[in-house]
């Protein structure tokens, strides 16, 4: 997991008279241009003593940001508050920055939604401060700031105090009658990003740094957010943090820059000059929070452009953003990033759209995780992901019929239980008598053929052949016919009405009828974008089904055609399977026929195509009433190729 901001306990320098002291912990006072040996070593056991403090708290605040439970159901304080505490009340720990920790206690507390431990550390924190002015104002300075969260306008504009003469930035951003404060949820964001996430102040007693940080910052920057306002104030703080040679706001600046550039889309200016500036400047300072919005924003920059198949690295970067707790992220658009032609890089960002999205994103992203799933050939979690969809529906009124629609096509080929409901209420849907247009006819067609291939919880009033029937009727129906849905439609009617034992007299008639529908197809076209021909597999199946119907009824002469057909057919497709399919019905013929010659030379010659496993028990029943010449060559099945058909 990254680490957060929450390395965010080092500052940057004091006044120059402090420049050699850990920062955040004031100056170490040199009483003379040399010190004896016993004062060296005490100062060198201070620093590191400040250090291991200051480390132990960057620990502690990260801990207690990330940690999974809720602080409300639990009575016990979590070890790492007792820790921070610790390096609160730690004598090694000077006055501001002990007013910093605090402060940022403060903010996590109002990130946990704990407005009773909030004000018990502000309490304590202006306790501690005594009567310090700069200590008091930057607590001042907070409560304004969290104020301005609350939408408490002029309790705010109280705490900075707004009487004449107004003197700060702070003042003459909230103190005019007409100043426009942004909606609070977006300051309440802005606010702990600079409050909590990204570094402490440096020194509380730097009231003007307070003054930046808990207001003018959080204030310009909602402002920018809010309704895409504009930029230009958020330039002139970054310009004043370079003046001012102070790095940590350079840095939070830049990235502020670069997450309202790439939200927006922005045309005019690009976010890669910020965010090349950003990576130089962390190169210089610590600050968790301030990679990780670095990270998504490069992702970003990456995935808003194309697939995350073409950006691998960076998309699995993203996806371990996932791992923290949703409201400390960055704002990122995981809805957009869940595609499928992202493949299974995507699913970590759908199933945190089903976490954060509004309902139909949700439902959008179970959807496509059950696509992402299914066109992996994962069909066990895609149908977990169908059950999600089925979860998030129920908070949806009217879903959207080209979701109902993908709903009843991915339960159709996951082959799951609720196929016959959910087709059925994509069907009502459509509106079967009012198909208008021919993508409305084609959708009611393939919503058809999954009804009828699907199990009813219960007996229906039409079986699935009447559905079949049905869709062939609409596919065919019309000047401009789909011949292409018509075939596959006439195949699964032909195959389910072959099934019956014994066989139907007239299921040949309905092999006969996919071919004609498909023969169609192929000379006439007008909707190739909605139309779906037949595929050679298809076609194979369609044969050799025919093949084995005709055997059935014994119809041995129309069996030697049609084999012959056939074996053309998968000659010019090259599909062995199919080939020795025909040679083998077509001995069955010749056999039944007493052509035993013929039948005993197919036979050999099936044997060197391979012959298919479902076949194998008719292929021994025939050697066996044929003579032994005609036992199966030494050389293995498949090595040797028919370049002709036997006579």
């Amino acid at each position: 997991m990254l680490l957060l901001v929450l390395g965010a306990l080092q500052a940057t320098s004091l006044p120059a008279q402090a420049q050699q002291s850990p920062r955040g912990f004031g100056p170490t006072v040199r009483m003379s241009s040399s010190l004896p040996s016993e004062d060296a070593e005490a100062e060198a056991l201070l620093r590191a003593t400040r250090a291991a403090l200051r480390d132990q708290a960057r620990q502690a605040l990260h801990a207690a940001l990330v940690d999974p439970a809720d602080p409300s159901e639990s009575p016990a304080e979590s070890s790492a508050l007792q820790t921070l505490r610790r390096v609160i009340d730690d004598p090694s720990t000077t006055a501001g920055f002990r007013t910093a920790l605090q402060l940022q206690l403060a903010a996590l507390h109002i990130f946990h939604n704990r407005p009773d431990l909030t004000d018990q550390t502000l309490t304590r924190a202006r306790r501690l401060a005594g009567d310090s002015r700069a200590l008091l104002r930057s607590i001042e300075l907070f409560e304004t700031g969290r104020a301005l969260a609350l939408e408490q306008h002029d309790q705010a504009r109280s705490l900075v105090g707004c009487a004449p003469p107004v003197a700060d930035a702070a003042s003459t951003l909230l103190c005019p009658p007409d100043a426009q404060l942004p909606p609070a949820s977006i300051f309440h964001r802005e606010f702990l990003v600079a409050a909590l996430l990204h570094r402490p102040l440096e020194d509380a007693r730097d009231s003007v740094q307070a003054a930046r940080r808990f207001i003018i910052e959080p204030l310009t920057l909602a402002r920018a957010r809010a309704a895409s306002g504009p930029l230009e104030p958020v330039d002139a703080l970054l310009a004043n943090a370079q003046l001012l040679n102070d790095e940590a706001a350079e840095l939070r600046l830049h990235l502020a820059l670069a997450d309202l550039i790439v939200q927006r889309a922005d045309t005019t200016r690009t976010a890669d000059s910020h965010l090349q500036s950003a990576t130089d400047l962390l190169q210089r300072q610590r600050d968790g929070f301030a990679e990780l919005r670095l990270l998504a924003l490069d992702a970003r920059q990456c995935l808003d452009r194309a697939p995350a198949t073409a950006c691998t690295d960076t998309a699995r970067s993203l996806a371990t953003l996932t791992e923290l707790p949703r409201d400390i992220l960055p704002d990122i658009p995981w809805s957009r990033y869940c595609t499928p032609d992202s493949e299974e890089l995507a699913i970590p960002f759908c199933l945190q759209a089903e976490t954060s999205a509004p309902p139909q994103a949700r439902a959008d992203a179970s959807l496509t995780r059950a696509r992402i799933h299914l066109n992996a050939l994962h069909p066990t979690p895609a149908r977990s992901a169908l059950r999600d969809l089925e979860a998030h529906l129920q908070s949806l009124d009217a879903p959207p019929l080209a979701l109902l629609l993908e709903r009843c096509q991915l339960n159709d080929l996951t082959r799951t239980s609720r196929t016959y409901k959910v087709c059925q209420q994509a069907l009502d849907r459509l509106a079967m008598p009012a198909a208008e247009t021919h993508a409305q006819r084609a959708d009611i067609i393939h919503t058809l053929l999954a009804i009828a291939r699907a199990t009813p919880p219960e007996p229906t009033p039409m079986a699935p052949s009447a559905y079949l029937r049905l869709a062939i009727d609409l596919a065919t129906a019309g000047h401009q016919p789909l011949w292409g849905l018509a075939s596959r439609a006439a195949l699964e009617l032909a195959d389910l009405h072959a099934r019956f034992k014994p066989t139907p007299p007239d299921a040949p008639a309905y092999f006969s009828e996919v071919q004609a529908f498909d023969q169609r197809t192929r000379t006439r076209t007008e909707h190739p974008h909605l139309d779906q021909p037949l595929d050679d597999a298809s076609r194979a199946r369609n044969l050799s089904r025919w093949l084995d119907t005709l055997a059935s009824l014994q119809l041995w002469p129309e069996l030697l055609h049609r084999a012959r057909q056939s074996y053309d057919h998968a000659r010019r497709t090259d599909d062995t399977t199919l080939g020795a399919h025909a040679l083998l019905r077509r001995a069955q013929a010749h056999h039944a026929l007493n052509q035993r010659d013929r039948a005993c030379a197919t036979l050999l010659a099936a044997d060197a195509l391979g012959t298919p496993a479902h076949l194998r028990e008719l292929s021994e029943r025939l050697r066996s009433d044929l003579p032994s010449r005609c036992l199966p060559p030494t050389s293995s099945p498949g090595s040797a190729r028919a370049n002709h058909s036997p006579k």
